[in-house]
């Protein structure tokens, strides 16, 4: 990750989690791309705040031949994208963690994530010929 352009590694991790920020681009819009990845390589990892960063838990599954060297070219990918395009990736967990970054009283957070969660369980599905049947 080291190699990165646009990443550092926070500290120096001797175990199975690794921490790792930007000072090029928002972390959390690296999160929302690297989850959209197609081809079923989505990756979900762990959003922290203050300071703004992604943490990956390492697991037996992400030894397996290969995995290491996916995750590091699709973290590549993205950043690179995000260096390009700082825009990008805006959406989901990206734009939650960004809103709630920025919000000097930190008493309310709690409220705003509630809300957004309600927001998300609150609103329908959109209707299509495959879910009209079960009305």
């Amino acid at each position: 990750l080291r190699k990165v352009p646009g990443i550092f590694v926070y500290g120096d991790p001797q175990v199975c989690v690794v921490a790792f920020g930007s000072d090029r681009f928002d972390i959390y819009r690296l999160a929302q791309g690297l989850s959209e990845l197609p081809n079923g390589r989505g990756w979900c990892l762990n959003a922290l705040q203050f300071p703004p960063a992604l943490h990956l838990c390492v697991t037996d599954l992400h030894t397996i031949e290969g995995r290491a060297e996916g995750f590091i070219r699709d973290v590549s990918t993205v950043a690179a994208e995000l260096c390009d395009h700082p825009g990008n990736y805006s959406s989901g967990a990206a734009a939650l963690y960004g809103a709630c970054a920025t919000i000097p009283d930190r008493s309310i957070i709690s409220e705003v994530a509630v809300g957004y969660i309600d927001a998300c369980y609150d609103t329908p599905a959109p209707k299509t010929e495959q879910t009209k049947w079960k009305e």
